[in-house]
């Protein structure tokens, strides 16, 4: 395994994925917390893009909450991909390739996605629609939930990950029955 360069490979990843993390930490923090600067509203506008102009007044204490918690909500699939993500490469680093546990931790991300489209990527919408109208005078508050295509193609690739790790699941048990016949 270790000719074909997988361990260079996974550990390039393995370095890449703890930058993104750490980058990822900085980026949803960072306009929540700071939102008097052009840097942060930039960000804002990646988290809640369709709220993205929004009034400097807009940013009591509870409007920050609720845009940190749609943040939270939002990036919190993606830590846990990730998570998985490198527990998938320290597997492959080691050469276990096909097993029980890499199997597991495909059926893992896949579930995780799955739900993040399912559930929270629409919930965090509806926190950065009440962050950016709390503010606003009655009548001109608003609630806002969607479901995108986006979602869709969420779902259809976590079901798509969900079967991966059912098909190497059997392909294990296949090479486990075929190593101990005789």
């Amino acid at each position: 395994m270790k000719e074909y360069g997988v361990t260079v490979i996974t550990s390039t990843i393995h370095a890449f994925l703890y930058v993104f993390l750490a980058a990822s930490v900085a980026v949803l923090i960072i306009p929540w917390v700071f939102t008097d600067n052009s840097f942060s509203a930039g960000l804002l506008g990646m988290f809640a893009s369709s709220h993205a102009d929004l009034p400097k007044a807009w940013a009591s204490p509870l409007t920050r909450m609720l845009g940190f918690g749609g943040s939270t909500l939002s990036i919190f699939p993606i830590f846990l991909g990730v998570y998985i993500l490198l527990k998938l490469c320290s597997n492959y680093a080691n050469g276990i390739v096909f097993s029980e546990s890499n199997a597991g931790y495909y059926r893992k991300l896949g579930t995780v996605f799955f739900f993040s489209a399912l559930f929270l990527q629409p919930l965090s919408h509806v926190f950065f629609s009440l962050a950016s109208s709390l503010n606003n005078p009655p009548g001109q508050r608003y609630i806002s939930i969607s479901f995108t295509m986006e979602n869709i193609t969420s779902i259809f690739l976590a079901m798509v990950l969900m079967l991966i790790g059912r098909v190497m699941q059997g392909g294990q048990k296949m090479a486990e029955e075929q190593a101990l016949t005789v």
